[in-house]
């Protein structure tokens, strides 16, 4: 009952996604997975595009960029969540 309100399912829905997967790995399992990879995509493409534009910016003043180090905890945060959930997938395995 815990697993099923985790993922927001029926514990009958789970037991039968269960029972059709050959890892015990639900479609919901999977589609959360998915949905927190694109998300992560979608940050760091974000933080990418930041930290091209705070590079431009210091090459062509010499300065190094206030926003910098906000920016790299950025790119940390999302290393961290990328790892969390890649950890995730060998917990199902």
């Amino acid at each position: 009952m815990q697993r099923a309100a985790a993922a927001h399912v029926t514990v009958p829905r789970l037991l039968v996604e269960a029972a059709l997967s050959e890892t015990g790995e639900t479609a919901t399992d999977r589609s959360e997975l998915r949905a927190e990879f694109f998300h992560a995509r979608r940050l760091l493409a974000a933080v990418s595009n930041n930290l091209n534009q705070i590079a431009k910016a210091t090459n062509a003043t010499g300065e190094v960029q206030a926003d910098l180090e906000s920016t790299l905890h950025a790119v940390r945060a999302v290393a961290e969540r990328l790892d969390h959930a890649l950890h995730g997938l060998g917990e199902r395995s």
